[in-house]
């Protein structure tokens, strides 16, 4: 009976190797750069400054970019029109907090736009800044793409 079995496992493991079952499965971003790794990021629609009546799709979130910790020192923006959400594009580093030439770590941001009576947007980003003191903050821009300030 145990020669039965030894010999089924051989060739069940056999045929998984041949038939390539044994490779590891990887997950890669559907709609970012394979090198880009935004894992909790808040996608917003705004108007494109650049292109009043379009609207694009802002990603804001963590970047994690440390090698043995989540999350990373800036938030960068990617944007893509509304009307196509496969054309991805960089804008830039929103936002980053540099105190005492040492910079913050930085986790997932949200942004919230906010229109004055007279038109005129502004921007307002809340980093979750893990920053000594620094954990609530409020920076701005008067661009969805930023760069935010403080």
């Amino acid at each position: 009976m145990i020669q039965k079995i030894i010999m089924f496992s051989i060739v069940c493991f056999t045929i998984w190797s041949t038939l390539g079952f044994g490779n590891v499965a990887k997950a890669a971003n559907p709609y970012l750069p394979l090198w880009e790794h935004i894992p909790d990021g808040e996608p917003r629609l705004f108007e494109d400054p650049d292109n009043p009546g379009k609207y694009r799709v802002y990603l804001y979130g963590s970047h994690d970019t440390r090698r043995y910790a989540y999350c990373g020192y800036d938030i960068p923006v990617w944007s893509a029109p509304a009307e196509d959400l496969t054309a991805w594009r960089y804008d830039g580093i929103g936002f980053q907090s540099i105190v005492d030439g040492v910079a913050d770590v930085l986790f997932a941001p949200d942004v919230v736009e906010v229109v004055d009576s007279d038109g005129n947007k502004t921007y307002y980003m809340y980093p979750n800044n893990q920053g000594p003191g620094r954990l609530s903050q409020v920076a701005k821009s008067d661009r969805p793409d930023g760069p935010f300030e403080i």
